[in-house]
């Protein structure tokens, strides 16, 4: 499985660290150390717009996405709707 890496904001942190380690793996820039390749896959994954053509590619309504004024509910909704039809 390869290594992707992007950057959100506290609260879509939040909502990703919610669906389990077992789809994703949050870190914090904060918080965290990163190990090499972590950092790699930050510089190499394609970033936000890469993962985002990934895992926004089936989602029928492109609207539905949530600007970031959005309530946490309607982005956890939007980021578990996204990996789910991946």
């Amino acid at each position: 499985r390869q290594s992707m890496g992007c950057f959100c904001c506290t609260d879509c942190a939040a909502s990703h660290r919610r669906l389990g380690t077992h789809i994703l793996f949050v870190r914090s820039i904060d918080h965290d150390r990163f190990k090499e390749q972590e950092v790699r896959a930050l510089e190499e994954g394609g970033g936000n717009i890469g993962i985002n053509r990934i895992y926004e590619a089936k989602l029928r309504d492109k609207s539905i996405k949530p600007q970031s004024s959005a309530h946490s509910w309607t982005r956890e909704s939007f980021t578990t709707i996204k990996y789910q039809r991946k």
